[in-house]
């Protein structure tokens, strides 16, 4: 008795039956196109990617490629809002605006049929992607770290005393609250700004798990704190509100 075995089902790639048994072409011309395709097929992950598998046209790895590019402008946005008050949150809003450029410029290469158009479209997505982050990282490293005259701890929370500032020449005094552990998701909120060239604060201190003071000049400034997303309200200038 035989039994009839199972037929495999298989993947096929699009266009590989029309030219499976053609001689491959040589030249730098046709080398080039290749690396071009290689390179579209590496950022388009449909290599990683299930959703981008076998059975998707061009048309459905666009699309996706699209929605993730959508995603990644959506994260953008929310680091650009920074609901909880990031310390390192710049480096999130270069890093998400930087995916979102990749996956645009993957989206548009893949959607393209004629060859000059994808090479044009790799080129200016790669361009800007590469302006995008040595421009990013040339802006954070000159926001240098103000140096830390002082520093009062509660639990995982720290007031600390800041001076000096980006881009300013006369030393500015400031106090911003701090919780967490050091790393990418430290949180960091501004409570005083003191005035240029004036002096920094007397003390500053907790009044419990909700409350900051800041003593200046005579005078004592309290600021509310929301213990989850680290907002501080007011945020005090110089000597006002005494």
């Amino acid at each position: 008795m035989r039994i009839a075995s199972r037929p495999q089902r298989s993947c096929r790639v699009e266009g590989a039956g029309r030219g499976a048994h053609r001689p491959r072409r040589s030249g730098p011309r046709a080398r080039g196109r290749r690396i071009v395709d290689a390179f579209v097929g590496v950022v388009a992950l449909s290599h990683l990617t299930g959703a981008l598998g076998c059975g998707m046209t061009t048309v459905r790895r666009a699309l996706v490629l699209g929605m993730f590019a959508i995603l990644a402008a959506l994260l953008a946005g929310l680091a650009v809002l920074d609901p909880f008050h990031l310390r390192h949150v710049q480096w999130f809003v270069a890093g998400t605006v930087l995916l979102m450029l990749v996956l645009v410029t993957a989206a548009l290469a893949v959607a393209v049929k004629l060859y000059a158009v994808r090479v044009l479209v790799l080129v200016l997505g790669g361009i800007l992607a590469l302006g995008w982050a040595v421009v990013s990282y040339l802006a954070i490293g000159l926001d240098d770290p103000r140096g830390a005259v002082s520093e009062v701890a509660s639990g995982d929370r720290r007031l600390v005393v800041l001076e000096g500032e980006a881009f300013t020449i006369d030393p500015v005094f400031r106090v911003v609250l701090r919780a967490g552990a050091a790393g990418p998701f430290e949180q960091e909120s501004l409570v005083w700004q003191g005035d240029p060239e004036g002096a920094g604060p007397d003390e500053v201190a907790f009044r419990g798990p909700d409350e900051v003071e800041i003593r200046t000049g005579g005078c004592v400034l309290v600021s509310q704190v929301e213990p989850v997303t680290l907002s501080v309200d007011p945020v005090h200038r110089g000597a006002a509100g005494c």
